[in-house]
């Protein structure tokens, strides 16, 4: 049950149907710091922002199929918040639906990137290493002499994969019952819109300013070449004066690029000079 015909295997921490919106002619340009050099492509929106079996259960995990996160939540989740983005566009006013299917699309953002998704995997270790030794004295009272000593060992033994997959089994309910999405929700949100200057984006596009329990938290998405999503808990900052959107812009560009792995994006090659790239992309 592991792998079916047809599952996908290619998960996507940046989703489609975000990365699309700098595609041009059906390509958006990439960019590479290499020592100190620039490396630049294009690729198709879906080429981009993706790992073989990202969330996907250990191969030896035969209880679920290998790809069922990615083809249960995550394609759902994506889905919906598709359907919010072009609402941020046209400026309509959002449903509480809506503004819930965002708020849990943001949140993914976070936690699905390869870095915290391996995070998740061990916590998922240790919590099962932990539950099973809070039952180990149970366990010694009804186990036969050929089995192991360990309730953990036995656990992993007879359900191979079973130690590597544990943290990906609750990831859609960490996503989706967070009291950070209950925070989110009541947060002041904005769609900053700009002229004169080309937003970017990276292969960590998604920007905390603090810790989302902190007041002065600031979330910052960029939507499109020409806007960003902004959200913070006590809209202090809000509106931003159409005067100082430029400087602001920049401002949120060296964030972005700032927060790249390795990778940063825009609808075309010149969207900022070479220089900017040399200083704010991270070397790999």
């Amino acid at each position: 049950m592991s792998e079916m015909p047809g599952d996908p295997k290619t998960h996507h921490f940046i989703p489609e149907f975000y990365s699309k919106q700098w595609a041009h002619n059906g390509t958006i340009y990439s960019v590479r710091n290499v020592r100190e050099r620039l490396y630049w492509r294009y690729y198709a929106p879906e080429s981009i922002g993706a790992q073989l079996y990202l969330y996907g259960y250990d191969a030896e995990f035969k209880l679920r199929r290998r790809s069922q996160v990615e083809i249960d939540f995550f394609v759902s989740l994506d889905t919906r918040a598709s359907q919010v983005l072009p609402k941020f566009f046209e400026r309509q006013a959002l449903s509480p639906t809506d503004r819930r299917n965002w708020a849990e699309f943001l949140l993914s953002m976070r936690l699905r990137t390869p870095e915290e998704i391996a995070k998740i995997k061990e916590t998922g270790r240790l919590v099962l290493r932990k539950s099973s030794d809070e039952l180990q004295s149970r366990y010694q009272e009804i186990r036969e002499d050929w089995q192991p000593e360990s309730l953990y060992d036995t656990a992993v033994g007879n359900i191979p994969g079973l130690s590597s997959s544990y943290g990906l089994t609750v990831l859609p309910s960490i996503i989706s019952n967070s009291r950070f999405v209950q925070s989110i929700l009541s947060w002041d949100w904005q769609i900053i819109r700009f002229e004169r200057i080309r937003i970017l984006f990276s292969d960590r596009p998604y920007i905390s300013t603090a810790g989302l329990a902190d007041p002065k938290c600031m979330i910052i998405l960029p939507l499109s070449p020409t806007s960003i999503f902004l959200a913070s808990p006590t809209g202090s900052w809000l509106p931003i004066p159409p005067d100082k959107h430029h400087k602001f812009g920049q401002q949120i560009n060296r964030m972005v690029i700032r927060n790249a792995k390795q990778f940063a994006y825009s609808q075309f090659k010149y969207d900022a000079p070479a220089s900017f790239f040399m200083k704010y992309l991270a070397r790999s």
